[in-house]
């Protein structure tokens, strides 16, 4: 009987947790998609300046490359490397700011 008492009384202790998911749930409340959004926009505004930025300093130095290349291909094929970084940082702000616009509008439709 000792132990009979003992194993149930086990039971007991170790299903307590359990015992409130059999009870109905509230709902959460709904989340702030405005708060979030602002967030996102945040932070797409930032990587798209960030990158804006980026892309403007790597034509800067292309030009000097350039510039200072006096004729030696290496350094025109290092500028024209250079010029393409820039496009690839232009082109990832602008994806940055299309990827905010499509969540947006799937939020809002």
């Amino acid at each position: 009987m000792k132990k009979i008492t003992s194993i149930i009384t086990t039971g007991l202790v170790l299903a307590t947790p359990f015992l409130g998911l059999a009870q109905q749930q509230q709902p959460l409340p709904p989340r702030d998609l405005n708060a979030i959004m602002a967030i996102f926009t945040n932070i797409t505004n930032w990587l798209f300046a960030f990158l804006l930025v980026l892309a403007t300093i790597f034509v800067i130095i292309a030009a000097f490359n350039y510039l200072t290349a006096g004729g030696d291909d290496e350094k025109i094929k290092g500028a024209h490397k250079i010029i393409l970084y820039a496009a690839v940082a232009i082109a990832v702000g602008l994806l940055a700011k299309s990827v905010e616009f499509i969540v947006r509008q799937l939020i809002n439709a």
